[in-house]
């Protein structure tokens, strides 16, 4: 398969490892794409497509070393466990490979969140000042804070029908 430079936020998926167990579906997920995979104990090199939105994979399950690169530049190691996080903000294209360390099922959540969103929380907390923030790419990192609300979006998306809050 070939694999574009850029893709959309909804394309994404298409170039991801893995299977596909969940995903939020319907007019409530219109400004977050979010799709749960399980992944094999082993990934060659494949490569992602950059996309505008943000982008965070939520390790939900398992252990694996991972590593990633930016135009054929050098490979950089991380290692993921359960709660860690990879976050882009988006730019390149990159390769992505991955062997996993345990035995327990190596699974992941991937988030997009939509521009329009993600600015709006930009000028929430940053005020006058949103035109200036800028989001760090980071890989293998753990944010206590964003875990709940990645759990909340996981579970949101396991229902058969979409809460209340946006019928």
């Amino acid at each position: 398969m070939s694999v574009p430079d850029t893709t959309s936020a909804e394309a994404l998926d298409r170039y991801a490892v893995g299977k596909k167990i969940a995903a939020g579906k319907g007019p409530a997920w219109r400004d977050i794409q979010l799709s749960v995979r399980t992944l094999p104990p082993v990934a060659e090199v494949f490569t992602m497509p950059a996309v505008t939105e943000p982008f965070i994979v939520w390790t939900t399950s398992g252990e694996a070393e991972t590593q990633e690169r930016e135009n054929n530049g050098p490979w950089l190691t991380s290692r993921m466990k359960k709660g860690s996080m990879f976050l882009t903000a988006a730019g390149a294209p990159y390769d992505f490979r991955y062997r996993t360390l345990t035995s327990e099922p190596y699974e992941v959540v991937l988030v997009l969140l939509s521009l329009p969103l993600f600015n709006e929380a930009l000028q929430d907390v940053f005020g006058p000042n949103a035109a200036n923030a800028r989001l760090c790419d980071r890989s293998g990192f753990e944010d206590p804070h964003l875990v709940p609300l990645l759990q909340q979006l996981r579970e949101e998306a396991a229902r058969p029908v979409a809460s209340g809050l946006d019928r």
